[in-house]
Formats: C-alpha cells, sequence, structure tokens
C-alpha cells in the first residue's frame, strides 16, 4: 500500500509570490514508478509516449536527457538513504514551457557540481559521468530549482522552452 507521503508530490506545487495567480497547465502527466535499475530507461519511454500525445515531439530527446539526470538523482538519493520509496514524475505544458518535474522522498539541497569535461575514461573507454547530472541539466534547460514538499520529500524541476 503507498504511503501517504508518496502521492502527497502530485499535489505539491513551488511557493509562489503573495497574491500571484497559479499557472494553468493545458497539458499535465504525473506517474511514481519504482526505485528499480530499470527505471530510468522505463522513464525515458513514459515521457516520449506523453510528449508525442503533446505534439510536443522536437522536445523528447532534451526531456529524456533531462529526467535520465534527474530520476538517476532521485534514485541514488533513495538507495543512499536505504529508502524503498518510488520516485515520482511529473511533466507539465502550456504554449512556452515544458516542466520537468522529479520528486523523491529525501529531504535535502540537490548539489551541482562543475561539469568534468576532463574525466578520465575507465578501462572499458566509457565515461562515468557521475556527479554531472545537474550541470547537465544546467546546460540544456533555461532554469532548474527545487523545492521542498509539505507532505516529505522535494521536488527538483527543469524548463524547456518550446
Amino acid at each position: 500500500m503507498t504511503r501517504p507521503v508518496q502521492d502527497a508530490w502530485r499535489t505539491c506545487e513551488p511557493p509562489s509570490p503573495p497574491g500571484s495567480v497559479p499557472r494553468y497547465w493545458p497539458h499535465e502527466s504525473a506517474q511514481s514508478f519504482g526505485p528499480y535499475d530499470s527505471t530510468v530507461p522505463t522513464v525515458r519511454s513514459y515521457a516520449r509516449v506523453v510528449l508525442a500525445g503533446w505534439d510536443l515531439k522536437d522536445l523528447a530527446d532534451e526531456a529524456e536527457l533531462v529526467l535520465s539526470e534527474l530520476v538517476t538523482n532521485a534514485l541514488q538519493a533513495t538507495w543512499r538513504w536505504r529508502r524503498d520509496s518510488p520516485v515520482g514524475v511529473r511533466l507539465r505544458a502550456d504554449s512556452s514551457w515544458l516542466v520537468i518535474e522529479v520528486w523523491d522522498e529525501v529531504d535535502g539541497i540537490p548539489q551541482i557540481r562543475e561539469l568534468d569535461l576532463d574525466a578520465e575514461f575507465d578501462g572499458s573507454d566509457v565515461l562515468d559521468g557521475h556527479g554531472n547530472g545537474l550541470a547537465i541539466v544546467e546546460t540544456v534547460c533555461h532554469q532548474w530549482g527545487y523545492f521542498n514538499c509539505p507532505g516529505g520529500g522535494k521536488i527538483v524541476y527543469a524548463t524547456l522552452p518550446q
């Protein structure tokens, strides 16, 4: 059975300035994914299908890259703190923006590291890439940030212009 904190992220909104009008998103999709090794490719497929349905196929490659990085970070935080909670993904779009949000149950501040372009290759000639996720997100997206959810956990978000 899903615990309340694991569903609370679906209604969690970023803080708004006093007196501001909530933003309307004509397209919105949210889904929870288990904390498994197969989650990242599953999330990428989910995003591609959702964006195709919204006629936003042109954003699919960037959205998949951003989701891969954010979901990987969420999974690593979940595993590091030995949590068995899902990660949540919410996609929102209007005529100007695509917003990608990833929730995990672990409170904390996401730490951006400087992109390590001089990283060494391991014996298989595959770039490790650990720790570069938010630097990649910052490079690809218009903006990114995070906010804590009153019900627990945090949402890391990124925006892509259409």
